[in-house]
């Protein structure tokens, strides 16, 4: 797959994440946050693929990434995040999406990284000050061509 088509790929699941977040993100797509840190998960999970003309197949997927959020004004923190070293090949994580927004008025600035093998990092993420302070940082990590998708990681901003 081409550097556009990845490119095509990765920004049709960022609307589709973002959109499904949007929709209903107190109830549909993750439960309220009630820890300021998580551990990443180094087993394999399964993602469903749907592919246009074919029917969906399950794939290899990374586990969910660690993260920790630091507020850095009540519209802007910096997130770490972590994956596994000892996961398998077939679902090493790629890239990650990484959310910032307030739960009860889930409208979240997103972020996509991708991770060039690296096992950790960091990235700020701000809202506009016009919205809600923000209290929450989501993630999801992407396995080998962008085709798996893990569960979503979620924290509160620790301030």
């Amino acid at each position: 797959m081409g550097r556009r088509g990845l490119g095509a790929v990765v920004g049709f699941v960022l609307v589709g994440l973002v959109a499904a977040a949007v929709a209903d993100g107190r109830s549909a797509m993750f439960a309220k946050p009630t820890k300021y840190r998580t551990a990443p998960q180094a087993a394999c999970g399964r993602s469903r693929a749907n592919s246009v003309g074919s029917p969906p197949r399950e794939v290899p997927a990374p586990g969910r990434p660690g993260l920790s959020a630091r507020g850095t004004s009540k519209w802007s923190a910096v997130v770490t995040w972590r994956v596994s070293r000892s996961a398998p090949a077939k679902c090493q994580t790629v890239g990650l999406l990484v959310s910032l927004g307030n739960y009860a008025q889930w409208l979240p600035t997103t972020k996509q990284i991708r991770t060039r093998g690296r096992y950790s990092g960091t990235v700020r993420l701000a809202v506009s000050p016009t919205e809600p302070p923000s209290d929450t940082v989501i993630a999801t990590a992407f396995g080998p061509k962008y085709i798996g998708r893990s569960g979503v990681a979620r924290v509160l901003i620790r301030r």
